[in-house]
Order: C-alpha cells, then sequence, then structure tokens
C-alpha cells in the first residue's frame, strides 16, 4: 500500500506539474528561449522596498536595474549609469551620469526623479522597508540635469558604487513615498527598470512568467525571451520534475537528491553559497532565558554537528557567532559551542532547576520548565531537525512546546516576540550591517532585535565600529563583538550551508549570485 501511494503521489504531481506550465503554453510562447525554473514558496511582495523573503528577492533581481550591480566575477559595474562615479576628493558626494536612452518597461524614461524617488522612499519612515541599510551611507540626492545626480554621503568613501547597487523603481506608480506591503504595485510592479517585465501573475501566485525589457540597455542584452517561474510546495518532487524535463532549473537541490543528480549526465550542478544561516533566538522576555548559564546550557545539549552531517550531509559550516565565515567580522579564534550533554546537565543542576516530582522535567519555582518553539511550516528536513531538537532539550529536563505556522503569520508573531524560542533563517551578506539585530535601540516588538537582547558593552562596540573610517580597526571591532556574542548566546548558533542548484545542461554561462541569484540573468542563453 505504501508503495501504491507513492507511486500515486508521483503520478499526481507530475501531472498538476505538467497541467502547470501548460497554463503559459499558448502560441506566443512556444519559442526555444524560454527558461523555466521552479521555486518553493510564492512571493507576497516583489518591489525592491518592501521585499525581504528570500524567493522574493531574487525575483526583484529579475524585474529591476540599478545604477550599479555585479557581474559574474563579482566586480561592480555600471548598469542604468554612464561609467563609473565622479567622486569628489574629500569622498562625501559624487556626480553620477546616467546612461542614454535609459528606459522603464513600458518605454518611459528612467529618470534623475525616479532615482531620487527610490531614496526617498527607501527612507521614508512610513514605508515598509525591510532592508534600510541599503541607503544607510546615503544623505541625500539631487538632479544636476537630465541625465546627472549628486549623491551626498554620510560620511567619506572611497568606493560610491558600493552605495549605488538599490534598484529603482517609477515615481509615477506611486502616490506618495511612503511604500507598503498593500500597494498593488507591490505585488505585480509594471513598470520595472531591469532586463525583464512580468507579464502574468496568476490569482494563486503559483504562476509567473516574466518576459525580456526590450528597451533594456543595462549589463548585457537579455539572451533568453522568456521567463516562467512555478511554485511547487514540496521541495522533494522538485528534482523528480527536473528529471522528467518538466522544468530546466531548481533553485536548491535536496540534499538526499543530490547523489543522483549527479550521477545524470543531463544536468549540471551548481554550488553555492546559501549567504543564509539558522539560528535559535531567545526571547529575553521570558526571565528564565535572561540566565545567560541556562542559554549556555541549551546551547551545549544540541548537537549541531550530528544534524549538519546528518541532514545536509556536512555541506555547510557550523556558526560559532553572529557573522558568517564571509564576514570581515568572523573571529577564526573563536570555536562554536561544542556538543556536551552532561555539562549542560550540571549548569542546570547548579543554577538548582531539578526536577523534584520524578516527571523528567526540571522546575523552577515549582513549576515546570516549558518553553514555546516558535517554526514556520517547513519541509521533512526541517521537521526533523525540530523534531531532533525538541528531543535533544527533553533529554536535558527541558520541555519544548513548538507552534508552528505558515510564513505570515510566523512573521508577525516573530514581529510581535510571541515565541521564548524562534527557529530563524537570516540572510547575510559579506559586507551586511549586523548591528540592528543586537543594539538595545532595536529591542522592541517590530524591532530587527526579534529576541529584545539587551548588552552595554555590545552596543557601544557596534557604535564604535560604525563611527570609524579604518577598515582594519572596524574589522578587529566586529571580532570581538563575535566573541562577546558567543558568550552571551542571544541565540543558538546553527549553521551557514552550502546549497546546491541543477539545471539541464543546454542552459549556459550560468553564474548564481548567493544572495540575489539571477544576477547575471541577463548573459545566461540556452545552446541551440
Amino acid at each position: 500500500m505504501n508503495l501504491r501511494g507513492g507511486r500515486m503521489k508521483f503520478t499526481y504531481l507530475i501531472l498538476m506539474a505538467i497541467y502547470s506550465l501548460a497554463v503559459f503554453a499558448q502560441d506566443d510562447l512556444l519559442q526555444s528561449h524560454v527558461l523555466k525554473f521552479i521555486d518553493q514558496y510564492p512571493p507576497t511582495t516583489i518591489d525592491p522596498i518592501t521585499v525581504y523573503e528570500t524567493n522574493s528577492v531574487r525575483l526583484t533581481e529579475i524585474l529591476f536595474g540599478a545604477l550599479y550591480s555585479k557581474n559574474r566575477a563579482a566586480e561592480r559595474i555600471p548598469e542604468l549609469a554612464d561609467g563609473d562615479p565622479e567622486l569628489t576628493p574629500d569622498g562625501t558626494s559624487a556626480i553620477i551620469k546616467l546612461k542614454e536612452n535609459i528606459k522603464f518597461t513600458d518605454g518611459s524614461p528612467i529618470r534623475p526623479e525616479d532615482i531620487i524617488f527610490t531614496f526617498k522612499a527607501g527612507t521614508n519612515p512610513n514605508s515598509e522597508n525591510f532592508n534600510p541599510q541599503t541607503f544607510a551611507f546615503i544623505k541625500s540626492i539631487a538632479k544636476l540635469d537630465n541625465h546627472k545626480i549628486r549623491v551626498e554621503f554620510t560620511r567619506p568613501v572611497t568606493d560610491p558604487r558600493r552605495y549605488l547597487m538599490f534598484f529603482i523603481i517609477p515615481e509615477s506608480a506611486f502616490f506618495d513615498e511612503a511604500v507598503t506591503r498593500d500597494l498593488g504595485y507591490c505585488r505585480e510592479p509594471q513598470p520595472s527598470s531591469g532586463g525583464y517585465e512580468l507579464i502574468t501573475r496568476t490569482t494563486t501566485s503559483t504562476q509567473f512568467l516574466f518576459r525580456k525589457n526590450k528597451y533594456y540597455v543595462g549589463k548585457a542584452n537579455p539572451q533568453i525571451d522568456e521567463i516562467q517561474m512555478n511554485v511547487f510546495t514540496d521541495i522533494m518532487a522538485h528534482a523528480d520534475l527536473l528529471k522528467n524535463e518538466l522544468t530546466d532549473l531548481i533553485l536548491f537541490v535536496p540534499p538526499a537528491s543530490l547523489p543522483e543528480l549527479k550521477r545524470d549526465s543531463r544536468f549540471t550542478i551548481e554550488p553555492y553559497d546559501a549567504n543564509q544561516y539558522d539560528f535559535i533566538a531567545f526571547n529575553f522576555s521570558n526571565p528564565i532565558l535572561q540566565f545567560i548559564q541556562f542559554r549556555q546550557a541549551l546551547n551545549l545539549a544540541f548537537n549541531r554537528e550530528e544534524m549538519l552531517a546528518s541532514f545536509f550531509h556536512g555541506d555547510g559550516t557550523l556558526m560559532s557567532g553572529p557573522f558568517p565565515p564571509s564576514h570581515f567580522g568572523s573571529n577564526p579564534e573563536v570555536e562554536p559551542w561544542e556538543y556536551d550533554q552532561n555539562m549542560a546537565v550540571q549548569i542546570l543542576d547548579n543554577l538548582g532547576f531539578v526536577d523534584t516530582d520524578g516527571d523528567g522535567i526540571r522546575e523552577v519555582n515549582g513549576k515546570p520548565i516549558e518553553l514555546k518553539l516558535l517554526t514556520s511550516i517547513g519541509d521533512a528536513t526541517y521537521n526533523s531537525i525540530i523534531s531532533s531538537f525538541v528531543q535533544q532539550m527533553s533529554n536535558i529536563g527541558i520541555r519544548i512546546k513548538v507552534e508552528q505556522y505558515i510564513a505570515s503569520i510566523f512573521e508577525n508573531k516573530v514581529r510581535n516576540g510571541e515565541f521564548d524560542l524562534v527557529y530563524y533563517t537570516r540572510k547575510v551578506s559579506a559586507e551586511g550591517n549586523y548591528a540592528p539585530f543586537f543594539l538595545s535601540s532595536e529591542a522592541y516588538a517590530g524591532g530587527k532585535n526579534i529576541g529584545y537582547y539587551q548588552n552595554d558593552v555590545v552596543d557601544s562596540l557596534f557604535i564604535k565600529a560604525q563611527a570609524t573610517l579604518d577598515f582594519t580597526l572596524r574589522a578587529e571591532i566586529y571580532q570581538e563583538l563575535h566573541k562577546i556574542l558567543r558568550e552571551e548566546c542571544p541565540y543558538i548558533y546553527l549553521w551557514y550551508l552550502r546549497y546546491n542548484a541543477a539545471y539541464v545542461r543546454k542552459l549556459r554561462n550560468v553564474s548564481i549570485d548567493p544572495y540575489y541569484f539571477f544576477t547575471t540573468i541577463e548573459e545566461w542563453y540556452f545552446e541551440d
């Protein structure tokens, strides 16, 4: 019965895939240069201001252009700008010339006013901007003429291109500078400024069609005419859809499917840094979680190395602190917490958190220790990790109650602090600003410091690091922070993974950006 049920499920998935992909198979789409790819979840918004989910971020790269972008060697290059910025000798401002005839997908010109509007929208306190650090170094932007702008920086800079990589949105699509997630443009951004435009989005948000922007004069002329994105929440089915030639690209190969796809000569496997790390954050509103020894005991009691080996085939790195290996603040002398259940038990005993009634659960002031773990609905691997964590905490006498929700409800509960522990994934970058995640000033409902962690020393070091222009000194401060935050344990730091994408071998010139994925999509092509 199980075998038959499995076959029926697979057949159902394949039939659904064929039906889904056929929706777009109209006469004007029957051409050779159509890239089909699959993602696990539908995006909520796909504009550059309000976007925050990984799957949504990837689509902004397809749809939007910036003054400067990156090439396949990760070098900063002009996209909508004409040449490099003219930086003043003191490094506080720069003049940027725009390319001739740059246009949005509807044919309207991309003007200095659109760039200024994007900056104002991104810094408007009423905008729902989940990435305010994008504009943190920009003080103002002013129009000089129809093809030039002047950018004033908040401090002297050496490479202004680094701060001018924000995606540009059209002023004409908005009534004011407050951009919120409920606006129609944020769900269906038309027009857009990049190499492709959104043509169709189904009402169920499970299928999207993008067509190349005929007006685009950015990094390269797009070689692929159309892109189809289809959503299938069952991540384990993605490899089957690729093997059955129902898609050209899957963004994430489940570890269990990787050996088989590597052996299949029809496909190319492309590894890339996930540029995200997983952690379990503590909510310091719970008095018991304010005990540093208690937090350290929970770190010691979770066998993360075993989890990484069992569920990800060791394809990643255990985190020793808040900064991933790619970040300049990562301290190579700091080791991850080792698994030591006996030490965890000893610490809890010394704290006086003991089991007095013999039910296997420790108590505080006569009440059993039960912590609410907030999680989002995930795949089988994710659920297995959660189950293992619950069991390993039970082994030291801590009861964990799991509360699992769909993504939108999960995010609301995180913002409102409705948890004791939360399993969270954070997107990172090599130059990312991590200060808001730990600053006391962000320790409020809706703030970036989701666990309300507060430490005066940590605050002062982050402020000192942000104030200095000396990169070497900043790196030293961050590495000291890495050491402190390892000992403080505001999180149970888990792992920084490497992912694998898989695509048909005839798809050529592919390079994958760890954060945006599709940064060089204009250069991809199908071999005839």
